[in-house]
């Protein structure tokens, strides 16, 4: 990927970031101002317009929530995907707290604040997120079963394009926290407490949605769901996610713990020479 070209997908998703920068408006028309070549927006170095779903996946890794999220669910899926998705959420949150514990512990020596764990269950059901991108690897497949069909999901190698079926994931995923009682600073409080993902698992699954209970597991009748194949997602959008996944571990994207302006725009500095060392620019 050239590097002007990467250069102008992190200006833009810099943008969440430098909402948080003091002055930023006249940081921002410095760089515009000293990188001419950037092409306008909607345009990529060559002057071509920029594909509508890659513009679509960009509008989204750079927002807190995505806007068309779970609208294309297959809502007959969701009874009998529910306990994965519970399952699979929690461990998530588990891996991205001791993400975040790691990184506050190399930047900070401390630990990472609350408002860092709550902004990633909120932003974990969304697989345009670094913390929802869990969604992506995942496939709705049907097992066969002695009077009916099981659901479940299956991890895959590589990422997939965000479909139907990674919206009916999101859709159950986001249900979790708006409907059956799971309440989100109890959650995050848990995840600071270094609570096992056993024991995660088992309080939010279990005892509080009941989503894994023996009782809200059944089988769906044979036949009356859509299957929908899984497409690897192509190159230049596993560029874009590695891309936002180093600036997001760095702590770059939407900064909020504590870091000054000067520090942050350092941490930039230094993911942008990083990906070009590995020949992401």
């Amino acid at each position: 990927m050239p590097r002007l070209q990467a250069f102008f997908l992190l200006l833009v998703a810099s943008l969440s970031l430098l909402s948080h920068v003091r002055g930023q408006a006249s940081f921002a028309e410095d760089i515009w101002e000293s990188e001419d070549e950037i092409p306008p927006l909607g345009y990529d170095t060559a002057g071509n317009p920029i594909k509508p779903e890659t513009k679509r996946e960009l509008n989204t890794q750079v927002h807190t929530t995505n806007p068309d999220l779970g609208k294309r669910a297959q809502k007959t899926d969701l009874p009998y995907i529910a306990c994965d998705v519970c399952m699979l959420t929690m461990e998530q949150l588990s891996n991205v707290t001791r993400n975040l514990a790691l990184r506050e512990e190399n930047l900070h020596k401390g630990k990472p604040k609350k408002s860092l764990v709550l902004k990633a269950t909120k932003k974990v059901c969304d697989y345009a997120s670094y913390e929802g991108r869990w969604i992506t690897y995942y496939d709705i497949q049907e097992k066969d079963r002695v009077g009916g069909t099981l659901l479940k999901l299956v991890a895959q190698p590589e990422s997939g394009m965000p479909e139907v079926e990674a919206d009916t994931i999101a859709k159950s995923c986001t249900k979790l926290f708006k409907s059956e009682g799971i309440d989100r600073d109890e959650v995050a409080d848990d995840l600071l407490e270094a609570l096992s993902v056993s024991a995660l698992q088992k309080k939010y699954c279990t005892d509080i949605s009941s989503r894994c209970s023996k009782t809200a597991q059944s089988l769906m009748e044979k036949g009356l769901r859509r299957d929908y194949a899984f497409k690897p997602k192509t190159k230049e959008a596993k560029s874009y996610d590695r891309i936002m996944d180093a600036f997001a571990e760095a702590g770059v994207l939407g900064a909020d713990d504590g870091s000054s302006p000067p520090d942050i725009v350092d941490r930039f500095d230094n993911v942008l020479k990083m990906l070009e060392m590995n020949g992401e620019l």
